[in-house]
């Protein structure tokens, strides 16, 4: 069954006897991607926390967060519609910032290596507002592990260490993209783009994918090939935020002890901002 719950003490009483709990952090709109992540989480922890909370800190300026989709009915049927088998899912979404911020935050979080680049050159404060609201549900829910999804690698990637400092106990689980028939990868902001939108949007994926491709059809100065080929092809279309090449073991640029690669890219279709990647070893 899948009951919900929207007050932090409710939370706290009905998880207080559980010794093994998956947590899915989301904002709801839920799509099959979020799905897949909460049948991970249901696969291995009889508990299963979803949480359901537009996250005010992670929003910056003039972005989305008034006219961020809210569909509690929705998310809490579509869970409901999951093969728990032996498993439980609660969900809490709190009506009330006050049950995640009792008060307004004082202390910043920065890991500086893994910023500065990639979505944070464009959402300054992002990623802080972001391990703002993880730091207060890993405190109120002390999972044994807790799921994320690749395709925000970067969060991904800052929440890993994030935990790894600070919650050493919770197991960073990554999940691989899910995506729609066409390729693209799924997103609540999907949402908000038409049928030939969602086409236009393809430029995204298969620009990725075409550059992976030459990165193995290329000689062993590949990378330096890859970055022109990056430049160009911002150059010539202004709707690319970001597109770059990473090493994807650390998110800086990539050396000779590079094994993993990211290609990782920001595009909008008007004003909405979709991103993807890919990842592989060299």
């Amino acid at each position: 069954m899948a009951t919900l719950t929207t007050k932090a003490i409710e939370l706290k009483n009905k998880i207080k006897n559980q010794s093994n709990i998956g947590l899915v952090p989301t904002m709801g709109n839920l799509h099959e991607g979020h799905l897949n992540l909460v049948r991970e989480s249901l696969s291995q922890h009889p508990i299963t926390v979803v949480t359901i909370f537009v996250n005010p800190t992670q929003f910056g300026k003039n972005e989305d967060l008034s006219s961020y989709p809210r569909t509690l009915d929705e998310d809490i049927e579509k869970l409901r519609q999951l093969d728990l088998k032996n498993s439980e899912i609660i969900v809490f979404s709190p009506k009330d910032e006050k049950e995640i911020y009792p008060s307004a935050p004082l202390i910043n979080f920065s890991i500086s290596s893994l910023e500065n680049k990639l979505c944070d050159l464009n959402r300054p404060g992002h990623f802080n507002g972001v391990m703002q609201v993880i730091y207060r549900l890993f405190k109120l829910i002390s999972p044994n592990s807790a799921y994320f999804g690749e395709k925000d690698y970067q969060q991904l990637m800052i929440i890993k260490t994030f935990s790894h400092e600070l919650f050493p106990e919770i197991e960073i689980k990554a999940v691989p993209i899910k995506r729609e028939a066409s390729g693209l990868a799924m997103s609540s902001r999907n949402n908000y783009l038409n049928d030939d939108e969602k086409v236009d949007a393809l430029i995204l994926k298969n620009t990725l994918n075409s550059l992976k491709q030459n990165y193995f059809s290329s000689n062993e100065s590949s990378v330096n090939l890859i970055k022109e080929q990056i430049d160009k092809t911002i150059s010539k279309d202004d709707r690319w935020q970001y597109l770059d090449l990473l090493d994807a073991d650390n998110l800086l640029a990539p050396s000779a002890k590079t094994t993993k690669l990211i290609i990782a890219g920001a595009y909008k279709i008007n004003n909405v901002r979709l991103i993807d990647n890919t990842v592989f070893n060299i």
